[in-house]
C-alpha cells in the first residue's frame, strides 16, 4: 500500500466548506519517509491527531511521543515537525483552526470564550475523548460526498471537536495542580527567553525567574508539562537552530561558537546524537531532499506531499 493523503482547502485541493475550518485532511503513511516532515511555522494554529501508530514530534523544541488518540497543537509562531524530520508508519489527521470575529453560525459570546480557550492552550499534547476521530471521521465523509445540509453539519461536528480538546486540555491542567504565571503562557515566555540567548549559557535558575517561579517549581512544572528538563530542552533548541543555519554557509566552527557549544566535537557529537547524523551530513543531506522525495512517491505525489506536510 502506498503512502497517500487526503486534503481539502489547498490550491488544487477541493474547497473546504468552513471558513472555520480553512485546510483538512487526513495521511496514511504506509512506508517511513525520511528527511520529509522538516521544521516549519505555520500560519494558523493547527492540530493534528494521530487514529494509528505512533508519531515523534518536536515543538520549538521541545518532544512529543503522540500515540494513538492524542493531539498536538501547534500555534503560529511555533517551530513544529517530526523528530529527525522522519514520519513513521501511521495514520493521522489534521485541521487547521480560524477563529474570526466575521464567522457565521456561531454565538458571540460563545465564540469568544472558545477563542480565549483556545488561545491559552499551554500544553499542546492531551488525549481526547474517544469520539473525537469519530467526529472528524463526519466531517470528512460530508466533503466527499456533499449535500444542501453539509455546512450546517460540519460546522457542529467541528465545534464538538474544539469542546473535546478544551475539555482535555482542562482535565489535564487539574490532574498535574497547575497554576499558570500570572504574566503568560509558560512555554511561550520560556521559548522567547532562551531563543534570544542561545548564544551563551543559560542557567535554569534565569528561565524561572522569566516566567516568575522559584527554580525547583519551575523545574518540577517544566518537566511535568513537557516531558523533559531544562538542560535537554536548551540543546534542543541549540541543534534546532543549527539545523537553519546549517542551510547556509557558514562553517560549522563558527556555527558552533555562536550557538554557544564548548567546541565544535561537543557540537558535532551533540547533533549527531539527536539527528542521527553529524551537521556536515545534514547539510548535505538537505540538497537531497527533493530528489528523495521524487524517487519515493514520483513528482507529482512529491509535490503534493510536501505541501501537505507544509499545510
Amino acid at each position: 500500500m502506498k503512502n497517500s493523503i487526503e486534503r481539502y482547502g489547498r490550491q488544487g485541493d477541493k474547497e473546504a466548506c468552513l471558513t472555520e475550518m480553512p485546510i483538512l485532511g487526513q495521511r496514511q503513511i504506509s512506508q517511513s519517509v525520511n528527511s520529509f516532515f522538516v521544521q516549519h511555522m505555520s500560519d494558523q494554529i493547527q492540530v493534528t491527531y494521530v487514529s494509528e501508530g505512533n508519531i515523534d514530534f518536536t515543538l520549538d523544541g521541545c518532544v512529543y511521543h503522540v500515540k494513538n488518540g492524542d493531539v498536538i497543537i501547534n500555534k503560529p509562531g511555533q517551530v513544529f515537525g517530526a523528530v529527525n524530520e522522519t514520519f513513521p508508519k501511521s495514520k493521522s489527521a489534521f485541521f487547521k483552526i480560524n477563529l474570526t470575529e466575521e464567522l457565521t453560525g456561531w454565538d458571540k459570546e460563545e465564540l469568544l470564550l472558545v477563542k480565549r480557550g483556545i488561545d491559552n492552550i499551554i500544553f499542546p499534547h492531551l488525549s481526547v475523548n474517544k469520539e473525537f476521530f469519530q467526529l472528524f471521521t463526519k466531517i470528512i465523509n460530508e466533503h466527499r460526498i456533499p449535500s444542501e445540509f453539509t455546512k450546517t453539519k460540519c460546522r457542529a461536528l467541528y465545534q464538538q471537536l474544539l469542546i473535546f480538546i478544551l475539555e482535555a486540555h482542562k482535565e489535564f491542567l487539574s490532574e498535574v495542580n497547575y497554576k499558570a504565571p500570572e504574566n503568560g503562557d509558560l512555554l511561550t515566555l520560556v521559548s522567547k527567553f532562551v531563543g534570544k540567548n542561545l548564544h551563551r549559557k543559560i542557567y535554569t535558575k534565569e528561565m524561572a525567574e522569566s516566567v516568575g517561579l522559584s527554580e525547583s517549581h519551575f523545574r518540577y512544572l517544566f518537566s511535568t508539562l513537557y516531558k523533559t528538563n531544562p538542560a535537554d530542552y536548551i540543546l534542543r533548541r541549540r541543534i534546532e537552530r543549527a539545523k537553519e543555519m546549517l542551510i547556509g554557509s557558514m562553517s560549522i566552527t563558527t556555527i558552533s561558537y555562536d550557538l554557544a557549544f564548548s567546541s565544535s566535537q561537543y557540537f558535532s557529537n551533540s547533533f549527531k546524537k539527536l539527528t542521527g547524523m553529524r551537521p556536515k551530513q545534514y547539510r548535505n543531506s538537505i540538497r537531497k531532499i527533493s530528489e528523495g522525495n521524487k524517487h519515493i512517491f514520483g513528482d507529482q505525489e512529491s509535490s503534493k506531499f510536501m505541501d501537505a506536510f507544509y499545510n
